[in-house]
């Protein structure tokens, strides 16, 4: 099996259910008597019930252990974890054209952010098999937002939204829509809030990074 710094991996059998990000590879060195196997660090991002480590631990595995145990889910061509400067965000948009108050606005942000990670759950109980890369992506990217020890204060940016850009947003990226009951200030059925999976600055597109904060 051909491995990546920064390639997204899953152990099938010794420690089912465990997934990672490879961060180092070290080779079998033939010459080096005390290195019997290649070995690989892999930063932890998803645990399981039965193995010790935690999300953002780093563990070591043997080439006895991992050659046939591994399983590839997604390889980034750079690997690429937030820093202080290069934060992964999380952005949320308003809708500006219904002029909600600021108290609905605080409810709808609840609720998308509450439905963005529950989308996340979703996605993490899913078969890898039938995720698309798009998908997988957002996962990664999510855990690595929500891991404290790479990414201190889970960092959001809250914007507004005319109604020509709300869709042009919608077009390009896979935001999670909050749409009302229409109980309070608003018509049942109308789209409040997007939240949209967290990202880099640098990977904003045009219409993203021309709105307005709220």
């Amino acid at each position: 099996m051909d491995l990546h710094l920064g390639q997204k991996v899953r152990l099938r059998k010794i420690y089912n259910g465990l997934e990672g990000i490879i961060t180092k590879i070290i080779p079998y060195d033939p010459e080096n008597p005390i290195s019997l196997h290649g070995t690989i660090e892999i930063r932890i991002t998803k645990s399981v019930k039965d193995f010790y480590g935690k999300v953002g631990d780093l563990e070591h595995f043997s080439h006895y252990k991992w050659e046939e145990d591994l399983e590839p889910l997604f390889y980034w061509s750079e690997p690429r974890e937030p820093t202080e400067d290069d934060k992964l965000i999380m952005y949320i948009v308003v809708k500006e054209s219904l002029h909600m108050s600021v108290g609905k606005i605080a409810a709808q942000t609840g609720h998308a952010v509450q439905l963005l990670i529950k989308k996340y759950n979703q996605l993490q109980k899913a078969d890898w098999g039938g995720r698309t890369e798009e998908e997988i992506n957002m996962t990664t990217r999510y855990e690595l937002w929500d891991d404290h020890k790479v990414n201190d204060g889970f960092t959001k940016i809250l914007c507004k939204a005319d109604d020509k850009q709300w869709e042009k947003l919608k077009e390009i990226y896979n935001p999670i829509v909050v749409k009302d009951a229409g109980k309070t200030e608003v018509i049942p059925g109308s789209e409040t809030v997007m939240a949209l999976f967290p990202m880099y600055k640098d990977e904003r597109e045009k219409v993203l990074k021309r709105l307005r904060l709220l």
